[in-house]
């Protein structure tokens, strides 16, 4: 027999894990959810960076550890670096990782930095974000995202401190480093660079519409937290299915997903990149139900278009689903799902569209292990 929750004792439940209900209608429903919504970096990976590997000038240094000296590389990529790490424009952990890992090294770019004419914020088409600045007596965009991304949209590749045309077997050689470095489960950053048309207004740049020179990588280890297996196993026992969204490459994602011993290694279609090819309803109803059929799945390489979709198909099938969000490319999903919740450094947007806030920086997976516990338990 389900146990029958009293609401005041609900309300102080929640408050005592730092969760404050915005709609108390949406109590009760804690206990019908059958699906949670969340993101890889929220329960299964810690916030935190680590420089691993640097591939410059067409070379990769490999397990660089603390600290390079860059007076090595080319003045190009210094250069490069120089204009997208400079402190005021590292905002998350990883570019902070990047900025300290660069003031530990033999780095003196920073002072040599001209003016800077303009941000361009991050691009959700080529996924990449970049910033223009004056070097060599002219002005060049560059740019930094998805390591695969960026030599995607190259032509050219810096060697020896020079731009040279990127060739097939350039392209073949950086993909299977790439590869590799993702099969270990490292996430790269990629960086390129070009010239910044004189007759375009900074204001009306699309990343997306140009030709880069692809100056190198970054790649990062990153660290599991110790009991992200365990909450998987709670959700489960709970009879809530965890979904698993991330913006990751599919081998990094699925790395991860094997050292947390929710994939093996025969599940490698349980990782879905990106979302349904179909256009017509009926076969992507066919795509949906062919994921949910199967036990555990992850999804990789997620937009804010994706997880919608995927958000919308649970829901069909007859989930009952809560999502757990923080940044504003989740909103559409969150807004699909039957309750929403935002973490204690979600976007305004995001608090703004939820049922429930967190209040400060809590431990997530022991916190919803035990309210998913509370209201679940029989």
């Amino acid at each position: 027999m389900k146990k029958i929750l009293n609401l005041d004792d609900s309300i102080q439940f929640l408050k005592s894990k730092d969760i404050v209900p915005i709609l108390l209608e949406k109590i009760e429903k804690i206990s019908e959810i059958t699906a949670l919504c969340f993101s890889k970096n929220m329960f299964i990976t810690d916030n935190w960076f680590k420089v691993s590997d640097i591939f410059a000038d067409n070379i990769l240094f490999e397990n660089v550890n603390n600290k390079v000296d860059f007076s090595s590389f080319s003045e190009l990529f210094g250069f490069s670096l120089a204009s997208l790490f400079e402190k005021e424009e590292c905002q998350n952990v990883r570019d902070q990782a990047i900025l300290k890992f660069i003031e530990n090294s033999k780095f003196n770019y920073f002072d040599r930095l001209k003016e800077k004419k303009g941000k361009i914020n991050f691009d959700s088409i080529s996924n990449m974000a970049g910033v223009i600045r004056e070097f060599q007596n002219d002005f060049h965009i560059t740019v930094k995202g998805n390591a695969q991304i960026v030599l995607s949209k190259s032509t050219k590749i810096l060697k020896n401190g020079e731009r040279e045309d990127l060739s097939n077997s350039d392209i073949e050689n950086i993909k299977e480093k790439i590869i590799e470095l993702e099969k270990n489960g490292k996430r790269l950053l990629g960086i390129g660079i070009t010239d910044f048309p004189k007759d375009i207004d900074k204001n009306d740049i699309s990343l997306n519409n140009f030709s880069y020179c692809f100056v190198g990588f970054i790649s990062f280890e990153i660290d599991l937290k110790s009991n992200s297996q365990s909450f998987i196993e709670t959700l489960e026992n709970l009879n809530i299915k965890p979904i698993i969204f991330t913006g990751d490459p599919f081998a990094v994602t699925f790395n991860i997903m094997k050292q947390i011993g929710y994939l093996n290694d025969q599940e490698e279609s349980n990782v879905i990149e990106g979302g349904c090819p179909e256009k017509e309803e009926s076969e992507q109803r066919k795509f949906y139900n062919e994921i949910f059929a199967k036990n555990h799945f992850a999804f990789c390489r997620q937009t804010p278009e994706n997880m919608y979709q995927f958000v919308k198909h649970l829901i069909q099938k007859g989930e009952k689903v809560a999502f757990i969000g923080d940044g504003t490319n989740e909103v559409p999903a969150m807004m699909q799902s039957d309750i929403r919740i935002a973490t204690f450094d979600a976007t305004d947007i995001v608090k703004s569209t939820s049922d429930f806030i967190i209040t400060k920086k809590i431990d997530l997976l022991s916190c919803f292990s035990e309210v998913f516990d509370y209201f679940k338990s029989k």
